[in-house]
């Protein structure tokens, strides 16, 4: 319901907070997609980061009246110049790449080949 969604939100945003640099930008889109966005940051040190956000999460535990719950999230990641410097490109980049996650088995970072970048 609202009130667990609710904590799990706030210890995604701690997470966030924890993980990623003064620089970067966390944001909701909606629902339960979020983005993260990494200034001057190379594809292969983003896929980094998210894999750090993925393990991060997937470590999460949140107490519920129902007991403990725990998720997982899969990351998609792109650069903009792929994207040619477009934040709608951007974020459709980073979508195909998710979705393949997503495809490929979840709880997984892929980066702009399709390929997964961690298991």
């Amino acid at each position: 319901g609202h009130p667990t969604g609710d904590v799990v939100l706030k210890q995604l945003a701690q997470i966030c907070t924890a993980t990623l640099r003064p620089s970067d930008l966390f944001a909701r889109l909606g629902g339960e997609e979020f983005a993260a966005l990494l200034p001057n940051t190379p594809l292969n040190q983003a896929i980094a980061m998210a894999d750090r956000l993925r393990a991060a999460v997937e470590a999460m535990v949140v107490s519920t009246a129902a007991g403990p719950l725990r998720i997982t999230a899969s990351f998609g990641c792109a650069t903009a110049t792929e994207a040619c410097g477009t934040v709608d490109g951007l974020i459709g980049l980073a979508d195909v790449q998710l979705y393949a996650a997503k495809h490929a088995g979840r709880n997984r970072v892929y980066g702009r080949a399709g390929h997964a970048a961690t298991a």
